[in-house]
């Protein structure tokens, strides 16, 4: 275990920079905030944002990283965070497989760390990610309770049954049927008589209900559930390739392949062993929870609450660490269960070892993005166009095939400044604690047709600058340029006669242009 997480620190604290997708846009969103309660540039920012205290689901984040803003730079408080996270999933998969398992120590605690470093992770969905980790502590808290009854234990499930929800719904929904699952199967396993189970009951539920008031007001504010269900059968073929662990490169599938054969056949065997020789378990719980999502997982569209929810990329991680969990409680250790262990435990050194190479290759093609963040002057507008979302090294090739971990890479170069990145598209989802003013929102008035985020992107700078009455001082490019013809055409013209090239990373094609004359 010690080795496992020497190695996960190793991953984050190596090269200067973790970079993920969406992670330097929640950094950058925290700096604001941090900002904001030190009362700096108050006033600049915001003209351009206002910052919400609603109490929402994906909050908790952006607070602790502005927190940890005191104690740390930038890139630094972001890599404490992220060390935060690792230390509370570890933690977290050892006390809950330790408890249900039965076993003080054993080689099956180690399948923990395959989930770690996910597909989600690198996307840079920190609050679910997060949330994961606080849904380990949420089952151990309930599990405890069940087992000894009492205020304090209740009082322990309700802390992290908090910290779950303010840091994403989802593994706080996955939360409550994983542990109202095992309230019935401790009834079942007959662990608890009639008159507890009542009272365990009505213990869960008072636990539950505010924050399933909060849920339904959430979703309501987002425009209704909006769910239409569906099979979905591709994704069945995706959980055996176990796509979703899959981070940055394309050349980790086949130990996802490996660790995905491995608990999909333990799992089996498990599960027939325990059939062949049936016996109410206690923490049979866990086997209707994967059930339960597992069907989420198949039937639930990717788009509902009026957005991508991206339900099979947060879903599967559930499906297979369930599993993991039934092999924990339900197999007896054996050859079988320790070689399982083994081959979990050496996919991700293996992975580990490919991810490092990515990110340090990532780290030099983020050189010539930084270095044109510094030619840019404080209190301005950047306008980010971004053609190479997996980065690019010297010769051309893309380093992340897998994971847009550029996309807002930029965003660094703003951290702790007064500058305005005017694709902070977490600004413009409106559950985050910090939102575009209708006037300056990008989104609105620059974004056209399919949008400047996309590829190829679309723009209207001249109708966002007579809005906003805001001047867009300077644009970063990544990869090139804009075509002169088709979708970008328009976009392009604009560019061309108000803008020129003031630095260039041939290597790394990053180009940064400011106004002619300016």
């Amino acid at each position: 275990m010690v080795s496992g997480a020497l190695l996960c620190l190793i991953q984050i604290w190596l090269p200067d920079y973790y970079l993920t997708c969406d992670g330097p846009c929640h950094l950058y969103n925290a700096s604001i905030v941090h900002e904001l309660w030190k009362g700096v540039n108050t006033g600049f920012y915001n003209t351009f944002y206002q910052h919400s205290y609603a109490i929402n689901p994906n909050s908790l984040t952006t607070y602790a990283m502005a927190l940890l803003l005191f104690l740390a730079k930038g890139a630094v408080a972001e890599k404490l965070f992220l060390t935060a996270y690792v230390f509370i999933y570890i933690s977290g998969v050892m006390v809950l497989m330790r408890r249900i398992s039965g076993a003080t120590i054993s080689l099956w605690f180690s399948t923990g760390f395959i989930f770690i470093f996910t597909y989600a992770l690198s996307k840079g969905f920190y609050n679910f990610s997060l949330g994961v980790g606080f849904w380990l502590w949420m089952v151990w808290a309930w599990i405890r309770y069940l087992d000894k009854p009492r205020l304090s234990a209740l009082l322990v499930y309700l802390l992290f049954s908090s910290l779950t929800f303010f840091t994403h719904l989802l593994p706080f929904v996955f939360g409550l049927i994983t542990t109202g699952s095992l309230l019935v199967s401790y009834g079942l396993a007959a662990v608890t008589d009639k008159r507890r189970t009542v009272l365990n009951l009505a213990a869960w539920a008072a636990a539950a209900t505010p924050f399933v008031i909060f849920t339904l007001l959430f979703t309501q504010k987002e425009g209704g559930l909006q769910l239409t269900l569906a099979p979905h059968p591709y994704r069945l073929l995706e959980l055996l390739e176990f796509k979703y662990i899959i981070n940055v490169v394309n050349t980790e599938r086949p130990l996802a392949l490996l660790a995905g054969a491995v608990i999909g056949i333990l799992v089996i065997v498990t599960i027939v062993w325990s059939i062949s020789n049936f016996k109410w378990h206690k923490y049979d719980g866990f086997v209707a929870a994967l059930v339960i999502i597992a069907f989420v997982y198949t039937f639930f569209p990717e788009d509902f609450l009026g957005r991508a929810i991206i339900i099979s990329i947060r879903a599967q991680l559930f499906v297979m660490l369930l599993a993991t969990l039934v092999i924990a409680y339900r197999m007896k250790e054996s050859a079988l269960k320790n070689a399982g262990g083994i081959l979990l435990f050496a996919s991700f050194v293996v992975l580990s070892a490919i991810r490092i190479n990515c990110r340090q290759d990532a780290g030099m093609a983020l050189k010539g993005i930084l270095d044109a963040g510094k030619m840019i002057p404080d209190r301005s507008l950047v306008f980010p166009i971004d053609r190479a979302p997996g980065g690019m090294r010297a010769d051309g090739t893309t380093i992340a095939d897998r994971n847009a971990i550029f996309h807002h890479a930029t965003h660094y170069i703003a951290c702790g400044r007064p500058v305005i990145m005017l694709d902070n598209y977490e600004a413009n989802t409106g559950y985050f604690p910090i939102s575009w003013r209708k006037s300056v929102n990008p989104y609105v008035h620059l974004s056209l047709n399919g949008g400047f985020e996309n590829d190829p992107p679309t723009g209207e700078i001249l109708n966002y600058e007579r809005v906003s009455e805001q001047k867009i001082g300077y644009i970063i490019v990544r990869n090139s340029l804009p075509a002169a013809d088709g979708p970008s055409a328009d976009l392009r013209r604009q560019i061309d006669s108000n803008y020129e090239v003031i630095f260039t990373d041939a290597g790394h094609k990053t180009q940064l242009l400011t106004r002619k004359h300016n």
